[in-house]
């Protein structure tokens, strides 16, 4: 699933710590970062909002 253009480096809304944002290297692959733990990626096809709100808070808010 692509990410929209303009949804690369703009941060996600999450209840977690750190701050959500997704990233994107010049070969145009996406990923996800949060500066509050370790999050670097996120599962291909699944929405990084989705992905944030579900899996990287439980994770990030320990």
């Amino acid at each position: 699933m692509a990410l929209r253009r303009k949804a690369v480096g703009a941060p996600i809304r999450t209840r977690g710590r750190g701050t959500v944002r997704v990233m994107k290297d010049a070969n145009g692959h996406q990923w996800v970062t949060c500066s509050g733990c370790r999050l670097d990626s996120y599962a291909p096809g699944v929405s990084p909002a989705r992905f944030a709100a579900r899996r990287h808070a439980a994770e990030c808010i320990k």
